[in-house]
């Protein structure tokens, strides 16, 4: 189906079929308008572009919630990535970002309960609009100090982030759930300091981070469910109604470096050192938080996998899949128990999960040859700039040695006017040399006669 307008925002949704979600972004790490990035969420949250309402928050791109409501729209997802040239204290100055918080705010009922109906997920800048929309402070990251005094930290790597209690079963579950397959890295362990048998850290994620500020201080509602060493509330919810994530799960390790990194160290030199390191050394986990986040807006609980939800069939999105396929032809195999159709769901996923793994992969390869084919065509570009600069002072030399060429042409011919007298002169020495030997034969003659 073609695209239609939905307000300020695009979308492929019949007029019969309520779009899944709608998506509003903040600020695009890939520039132009925020297509490519609404896509990168779209793929992450399994959702068609047919079945999502798209905005860009800063081109004027922020409906109202009654503009949502009229379409049926019970998921609201807020995204942006803060890459160094503006943060949430001085974006929510604007009046679109005045207007996102009042949609936020209108949309998940903070005036009246909604018992979990309707679902916000957010992350990045998107977790900054969602917390002022719930009364949550936002304010610049911790600060390090140096000579100068106190500098505030820039804060874009691959972090270690570590679940809280409530979450850290969940977090395992997810762990054993996106790992079970060959092509994926297994569970990290490490030896216990007691120098015994080694310990699953089954509740820590490897995430990737880029922001100058962070949620420092939430209310009652509030729940922290993850935390990193530089960041409190890494993945934080309020009530049943919004997930946070100050992490980005939609970026890929090729898509930081070459679109996140290199902006942050326009904006903040230095910032970015140890960000292309620290994505060297471990396996991100970015598929347990798409998964925690499609689980989430499918009704979930954050504290609650979808291996947990799978044991009650009211809770799990398997349970009307599973009777639709019962009422089904019987031509169709079916499976025996909700557990078996969890199973099959399970292997597929992950077998997708696998094909992605092993395409970025080979994809990686030729990646690295165009980035040795870019450096050698800098190198080339520097040699033959330096040609060029060479080529041009001995154009200016020869110049200056025609110039001279050009001074010195009259004392040339004053050269050949001296020259001829001088002949003139010689020829003259010449007849007065045989006039004096006449003379001289003369006076003999005189004298000796």
């Amino acid at each position: 189906q073609g695209e239609q307008e939905h307000g300020r925002g695009t979308s492929g949704a019949s007029a019969t079929m309520a779009p899944a979600l709608a998506l509003v972004t903040v600020s695009s790490p890939l520039g132009g308008s925020g297509e490519s990035y609404h896509r990168l969420w779209l793929d992450l949250l399994h959702t068609a572009p047919k079945d999502a309402l798209l905005f860009h928050a800063q081109n004027d791109g922020v409906p109202s919630c009654a503009e949502l409501v009229d379409q049926g729209v019970k998921s609201l997802c807020v995204v942006g990535v803060d890459c160094g040239s503006g943060n949430w204290s001085s974006l929510r100055k604007e009046e679109w970002a005045t207007r996102l918080v009042r949609l936020i705010s209108d949309f998940i009922g903070l005036d009246a309960d909604h018992d979990g109906e309707r679902r916000v997920l957010s992350s990045g800048l998107g977790s900054h609009a969602v917390a002022q929309a719930v009364g949550c402070e936002v304010s610049a990251n911790p600060s390090s100090s140096d000579e100068g005094g106190a500098a505030a930290t820039f804060i874009v790597e691959a972090a270690p982030v570590h679940a809280s209690p409530a979450l850290a079963g969940t977090i395992g579950n997810w762990l054993r759930e996106t790992r079970a397959d060959s092509l994926s890295p297994p569970p990290r362990v490490l030896a216990s300091a007691s120098g015994g048998a080694a310990e699953d850290l089954g509740s820590t994620l490897y995430l990737l981070e880029s922001h100058g500020e962070q949620v420092t201080s939430l209310p009652r509602d509030c729940e922290i469910l993850a935390s990193s060493k530089k960041t409190q509330a890494e993945i934080w919810a309020w009530r049943e109604n919004a997930l946070a994530f100050q992490c980005h799960p939609e970026l890929t390790p090729a898509l930081f470096r070459g679109s996140v990194v290199p902006k942050v160290a326009e904006a903040i030199p230095g910032a970015e050192e140890g960000a292309s390191s620290s994505l060297d050394e471990v396996a991100l986990d970015s598929e347990v938080l798409a998964a925690m986040a499609r689980h989430f807006l499918e009704g979930g609980s954050p504290l609650e996998s979808q291996r947990d939800a799978s044991k009650d069939p009211s809770l799990s999105p398997l349970s009307a899949a599973s009777s639709g396929l019962a009422a089904s032809s019987s031509a169709i195999p079916v499976p025996s128990s909700l557990d078996e159709a969890g199973g099959v769901l399970d292997t597929a996923r992950r077998l997708f999960n696998s094909v992605s793994e092993a395409i970025r992969s080979e994809f990686r390869i030729p990646q690295m040859k165009y980035e040795l084919l870019g450096k050698m065509n800098r190198l080339a570009s520097e040699k033959y700039e330096h040609m060029a600069d060479f080529t041009a002072g001995l154009a200016v030399f020869a110049e200056s040695l025609r110039e001279k060429e050009e001074s010195l042409r009259p004392l040339a011919g004053q050269i050949g006017g001296l020259e001829q007298q001088l002949n003139e002169l010689e020829a003259l020495v010449v007849d007065l040399d045989e006039y004096s030997k006449r003379l001289e034969n003369r006076v003999k003659k005189y004298v000796f006669s």
